[in-house]
């Protein structure tokens, strides 16, 4: 799929911090199994898993990731509560690139740039070069425009990240994002809040510890 590249505009009055990764990306470095691997937060023996299916460019999907996931993250994930599993399911061009981008990204890089992809959607997503925009972030994040450049040509990668649609849709039966799917067999989808995630998941629990 082509997609089109024009310069590279600012964001107007955005003020947010890409963190750096070890060194640079370089286009022949791309490992595409590295870069198709389960993205995932939390220990394998949490009680609970939650798979996350979303998209870049969904409104809904940045509110979620904005507003309840750092909790989310910080009373249920790192307590070891939860593992939480992230999905592509973009809806569009322009969230396809953002995926590919995310995910060629090191593995290591790839909540912090998820984070500040939602955080700014607004301003990214709706510019007239959304495509230039993801480049300048991911260069802030060690990517250089080569090796975006390159990522976004990868065959095997856009594949990939499409295929994890077409299983969300055949296999999950998802049909909007955000959707959450938890193994203790409930579901729910749009801009959810903490206690709607917490009933999701099955809880609430004890305080850590308890």
């Amino acid at each position: 799929m082509a997609i089109s590249r024009r310069a590279t505009l600012i964001l107007g009055g955005a003020s947010l911090t890409v963190p750096a990764i070890s060194g640079t990306v370089h286009a022949q470095e791309l490992d595409l199994s590295a870069a198709l691997a389960e993205r995932v937060l939390g220990p394998a023996n949490a009680p609970i898993t939650v798979i996350e299916y979303f998209s870049m460019t969904c409104p809904h999907c940045a509110t979620f990731h904005v507003q309840t996931f750092p909790r989310v993250k910080q009373e249920l994930i790192v307590t070891g509560r939860c593992r939480y599993i992230f999905r592509d399911f973009p809806l569009d061009r322009v969230g396809l690139a953002a995926h590919m981008i995310a995910r060629a990204l090191p593995p290591e890089a790839y909540v912090d740039f998820l984070d500040v992809l939602m955080r700014t959607q607004s301003q990214w997503a709706t510019s007239r070069d959304p495509v230039g925009e993801i480049a300048r972030l991911a260069s802030l994040a060690g990517m250089p425009r080569p090796a975006f450049d390159a990522a976004l040509a990868n065959e095997g990668l856009q594949r990939g990240v499409l295929q994890q649609r077409l299983q969300g849709e055949q296999q999950d039966q998802v049909q909007g994002t955000p959707t959450f799917i938890a193994s203790t067999g409930r579901r729910a989808s749009g801009g959810i809040g903490f206690d709607r995630f917490l009933d999701l998941a099955g809880g609430p629990w004890p305080a850590a510890g308890g």
